[in-house]
């Protein structure tokens, strides 16, 4: 698996696609990942590979959007319900390929708060596909290094946290 500016293209293991997951392997990465912060010796700044869930709170986002919006319609993020931001962790579906940021055109601005499901999104959000259940990305810059290898589909993500008909019904 690769990321690709913000877009992830998935690839089973296997393929012949070289990222930095597969130079350090799995077993590496989460050896990493259980590790404490560690200080960079050239800048002196926090360094620190982690392990990063997909977790209900994300997937719900992803259903209500799915349920809510048109395919290709961005929706500002002051508009999705407050019970399904509590976590603000949202930004991380960019590592999954499922959501996107719109580009930000106003310097005034860190970001354009605009957001939208992808194709992947969708089809993770309606049960049609299953997603690598962790990420690993180091900071800083959030760079993506590789997934884990346990996949999970949407139903797995919510649990019992969220109700999935009542986030596909768009409430």
């Amino acid at each position: 698996m690769a990321a690709v500016g913000s877009t992830v293209l998935l690839h089973r293991r296997g393929d012949t696609m070289t990222d930095q997951g597969d130079m350090f392997g799995l077993d590496y990465l989460r050896r990493e990942a259980r590790r404490p912060l560690k200080k960079c010796t050239s800048c002196g700044g926090n360094v620190k590979t982690y392990r990063r869930k997909l977790n209900a709170g994300m997937a719900a986002i992803l259903c209500w959007l799915t349920a809510n919006g048109d395919d290709d319609a961005w929706v500002h993020i002051n508009d999705l319900p407050k019970r399904i931001l509590s976590s603000r962790e949202f930004g991380k579906l960019i590592y999954w390929g499922l959501l996107e940021q719109r580009t930000n055109v106003e310097d005034s601005r860190r970001s354009s708060g605009f957001w939208r499901t992808t194709e992947a999104g969708r089809d993770f959000a309606l049960g049609l596909t299953v997603v690598p259940s962790h990420v690993f990305v180091k900071i800083p810059g959030g760079e993506f290094i590789d997934f884990e290898d346990t996949m999970v589909n949407v139903h797995d993500t919510i649990g019992d946290r969220f109700d999935y008909g009542e986030l596909m019904r768009g409430e």
